[in-house]
């Protein structure tokens, strides 16, 4: 008898991870039935790409569940996961927006403030209080009324979700598969996901993670057994490690304008939250060298961070569209520009078809690749590409010096500590920094060579 597998995917990047990848093509060689639990199903391009005879598409209505989850304790209930993770790891950063956000709504927004400050903060301090707190809510379970119908409907097997309950509705999912007494398994996507996003309450059956680190992070921070964990590598690396067709470059590059000699620096921007104006700064700061001919390079490729398609960033998209059109206009056979996403509603967005394949292209044949805290650091690695780091947000920009939000995150120091990315302390320094990348481009090779070891998944080693 067939086997049935439900993916649960409610998010671009978590598309990209199982879809887009050979994970789902291997689901359908062995012959599993394939059941995709997914807001983007209403999306007619994602309907119509995902069509085959092994997969059933199905409707997940986020909307019924947030009806339900924002209600005055479940909110608390989240901010308590998002912020009661054990004190290894720090939060100071999203409490300091948090507070911000909390003074917008003046006297009384800012005593619920510190109502979650001193709560999250016994839980950080106390393992028994975190039992304590995951005990609580686990008896919460209202969701079962909207997400138990599409479980019993289709009766998987097994459920993967990309979280361990860092994306939505990924907590409300494990809880209802525990009470139906499916098994669940996560593939968690992303380097950052266990040491930034909060703690896990609803143990999954079993978890699959990156690398050793990784592992290490969910058996300390998570409480998850060892046993219950495998190392699997990272799949959208992939790629990287195969060799790609002559063909397929020159297609890529004929689209994009590259020359088979032209030499360029691959920028991927940072999150328009965070990082637009550093973003738009940098972008023109390059061009301008590149034209002057100090930067000794030919092009700039500027990869878009998907959140710009966001509706809820749309004026920020709107002035990154306007300013792009205006470089291109001025810059037109230096720029260029890689859109990695589509979307039909300009709020789910998930990346393209072949973007896998055309970032790793553009990636390997860069010169210097320059990002925004960015798994893109990892991937460059692999190709041994000199890496360089804006370590600063809009307001070093502004104030020209070092006032990151990303460095204090673990998996960022830890990064950093390998010694093989050059960090790019204020703006006056980028120039003169990615320079000396180009001009040296194995001067930290061995350290990247570390990064690409232990932060790039096992399949390195095949």
């Amino acid at each position: 008898m067939q086997k049935k597998i439900m993916l649960c995917l409610n998010q671009g990047f978590a598309i990209r991870y199982f879809l887009k990848t050979d994970f789902l093509q291997k689901l359908i060689v062995e012959k599993f039935k394939i059941v995709l639990l997914s807001s983007f199903t209403e999306s007619n391009s994602f309907a119509s790409e995902f069509k085959h005879e092994a997969i059933t598409l199905e409707f997940l209505d986020i909307k019924s569940i947030e009806k339900i989850t924002k209600t005055k304790i479940y909110t608390l209930l989240y901010y308590c996961r998002i912020y009661g993770l054990n004190l290894s790891v720090s939060v100071a950063q999203k409490l300091k927006r948090e507070k911000v956000n909390a003074s917008k709504n003046g006297f009384w927004g800012l005593v619920k403030f510190y109502i979650l400050y001193v709560i999250t903060g016994a839980l950080r301090s106390s393992a028994i209080l975190r039992e304590i707190f995951i005990w609580i809510d686990k008896t919460y379970k209202k969701e079962i009324e909207v997400i138990g119908p599409l479980l019993k409907k289709h009766q998987p097997d097994v459920i993967i979700l990309p979280s361990m309950g860092f994306i939505f509705p990924d907590v409300h999912i494990i809880k209802v598969a525990k009470v139906l007494k499916i098994p669940v398994y996560v593939s968690v996507i992303s380097w950052d996901n266990t040491t930034t996003k909060g703690m896990t309450t609803a143990q999954p059956t079993h978890v699959f993670a990156w690398t050793q680190i990784m592992k290490n992070e969910l058996v300390y921070l998570h409480n998850i057994q060892d046993h219950k964990i495998t190392v699997s590598g990272v799949p959208n690396f992939d790629v990287h490690f195969r060799d790609v067709n002559d063909d397929f470059k020159q297609k890529l590059f004929f689209e994009l304008n590259i020359k088979h000699q032209d030499k360029y620096i691959f920028l991927g921007l940072g999150s328009p939250t965070y990082q637009h104006e550093p973003n738009i700064e940098t972008i023109q700061l390059i061009l301008e060298n590149i034209n002057s001919k100090k930067l000794k390079i030919d092009k700039l490729v500027v990869r878009l961070h998907p959140n710009y398609i966001s509706n809820r960033r749309r004026q920020r998209a709107f002035e990154m569209e306007s300013f792009l059109q205006d470089m291109k206009s001025k810059y037109s056979e230096i720029l260029v520009i890689n859109k990695p996403f589509k979307s039909d509603d300009e709020e789910n967005w998930y990346s393209s078809e072949n973007d896998i394949f055309n970032l790793s292209l553009l990636l390997r044949n860069s010169s210097a690749v320059v990002c925004f805290y960015s798994t893109l650091i990892l991937e460059a690695s692999i190709f041994d590409i000199p890496l360089l780091n804006i370590s600063y947000d809009a307001e070093g920009f502004t104030k020209n010096n070092n006032n990151s939000s990303g460095r204090s995150y673990t998996h960022i120091k830890r990064l950093f500590s390998y010694g093989g990315v050059v960090e790019v302390n204020n703006k006056d320094e980028l120039i003169e920094k990615i320079q000396d990348s180009l001009a040296n481009p194995k001067n930290l090779s061995s350290k990247r060579g570390l990064i690409r070891e232990l932060e790039c998944g096992i399949f390195f080693f095949l």
